[in-house]
């Protein structure tokens, strides 16, 4: 198996594709999303690149119109961070579908489920995430504002770039509504009832058409969270070759 680590001008980018390339060998080849065509797209059949910035996007668009396996590296679910943290590595995806089959030996530390708390928090597309998934803003605050009422919970909105820290936010919290940002799970860890897109999103994923609190927290959190760990990686482990065996996991490949 080939497999293309696409790269950007951003040193993160650089940083990860230096450890893939290294711990895939010769099975590997890096390209620049400067000079992509389609005939390095055709070179391999499985593709790999961190985030969908800095042209990643359309290389990740052109790649799935010829038919091609790609997958998507961006900071892990769990203990993330730049070069010393995780890393999560996601099938034709930003995050991965949860399959109860996949499980790691890892999970982190679960809260007890809250009862209080009397907001909704709203968490939107980013303006990247709106444009990368075709997501219509308004159209998605609408059916947020309508879930949050549904829940009998007062709607307030948080973006990415909010001031106000996240635990203080989440404290007042009785449900989180996501399109697919982090703070699904960190609210899910604190024992917070969190809903996110269906498609794309792993707490999505994992909650399906539940739209109430109490049935969603007779779900494992447990089996999520040791899912999420599974697909995720540090800098090393990708240095070590440890990535083949996870994209074995999501591939029919030879």
């Amino acid at each position: 198996m080939r497999i293309t680590i696409w790269v950007t001008e951003h040193l993160y980018s650089q940083r990860i594709a230096a450890a893939l390339k290294l711990g895939l060998g010769d099975d590997a080849v890096i390209s620049t999303t400067l000079n992509y065509s389609d005939a390095t797209i055709n070179a391999t059949d499985v593709h790999i690149g961190y985030g969908i910035l800095r042209g990643m996007d359309k290389v990740y668009q052109r790649i799935a119109d010829h038919g091609k396996h790609w997958f998507n590296i961006d900071l892990g679910y769990f203990g993330a961070a730049h070069f010393d943290g995780t890393y999560r590595i996601a099938y034709k995806a930003t995050q991965n579908k949860y399959a109860a089959a996949i499980q790691s030996e890892q999970c982190p530390e679960i809260a007890p489920w809250k009862n209080t708390g009397d907001v909704a928090l709203i968490c939107p597309p980013t303006e990247h995430a709106a444009s990368f998934f075709k997501v219509d803003h308004a159209a998605w605050l609408e059916n947020a504002h309508a879930l949050a009422k549904q829940l009998n919970l007062t709607p307030k909105i948080r973006r990415k770039d909010d001031p106000e820290n996240l635990d203080d936010a989440l404290a007042k919290t009785g449900a989180v509504i996501t399109y697919n940002s982090s703070v699904a799970w960190k609210a899910l860890q604190q024992g917070i009832p969190a809903f996110s897109d269906l498609e794309n999103s792993t707490v999505g994923s994992w909650h399906g058409s539940i739209q109430t609190r109490d049935v969603l927290k007779q779900l494992s959190r447990e089996s999520l969270f040791r899912f999420m760990c599974a697909n995720q990686l540090t800098l090393l482990d990708m240095q070590q070759g440890k990535l083949l065996p996870m994209l074995n996991r999501h591939l029919p490949l030879p």
